[in-house]
């Protein structure tokens, strides 16, 4: 964090409003990461007011992407929705490669889980992953696995959960993905747990 913000500091000073915008996204992504979100709206509004000055399309869409996931996180499934169709526009209006709407993609189909509609959302995460593999976007790509997994276990398909699963961790160590492993260990974790309860309450029943 401190390096993206002395980065930004000295693009300002070279007036190179790109490499400013870049920095701040940085910030706020890893902010992100480390659901450490207070700050994220200012750099956010900070990218946005350099990207003005000089457009580049693709760190545009990267804001968006920032703050729908940062509703996300609070369950601002509404906000989450108004952005995400405020991006969608943005996409519509610039000429931007497919690569790089992945991740707006993504989005959509996180919202459209999170509102009661998993078996849509699971179409759209596997379309995801084999477009996500052609194009070698390898982080999408296995994030997607581990969500696809876990979407599969809230409905009982286990099988295809760990599955799921065992692939996203064969790509989190062969990519040294931290963030990846930490994620997807919380997942089974929580998983294991459901299980458990699944079982107490059955015996209870019996």
């Amino acid at each position: 964090i401190r390096l993206a913000k002395s980065a930004a500091k000295h693009a300002r000073k070279l007036s190179a409003f790109s490499m400013v915008a870049a920095a701040s996204i940085q910030v706020a992504e890893i902010l992100l990461v480390l659901e450490n979100t207070r700050h994220i709206h200012k750099y956010i509004a900070e990218a946005r007011k350099m990207l003005n000055l000089g457009m580049i399309p693709s760190l545009m869409l990267k804001t968006f992407i920032i703050e729908i996931r940062n509703h996300l996180l609070h369950t601002r499934i509404r906000r989450a929705q108004a952005v995400l169709e405020k991006a969608e526009r943005f996409v519509d209006k610039y000429d931007l490669r497919m690569v790089e709407t992945l991740e707006l993609r993504r989005c959509r189909a996180d919202i459209v889980a999170i509102v009661g509609k998993p078996f849509d959302a699971i179409r759209s995460y596997e379309n995801i992953i084999d477009d996500a593999e052609r194009m070698r976007a390898n982080a999408i790509y296995a994030d997607t696995w581990r969500v696809l997994g876990t979407l599969q276990f809230k409905l009982e398909e286990n099988d295809k959960a760990f599955r799921s699963w065992n692939i996203a961790l064969g790509l989190a160590q062969e990519t040294n993905d931290v963030c990846l492993h930490a994620n997807l260990l919380c997942d089974i974790a929580d998983g294991a747990i459901m299980i458990h309860a699944l079982k107490t309450a059955r015996s209870v029943c019996e």
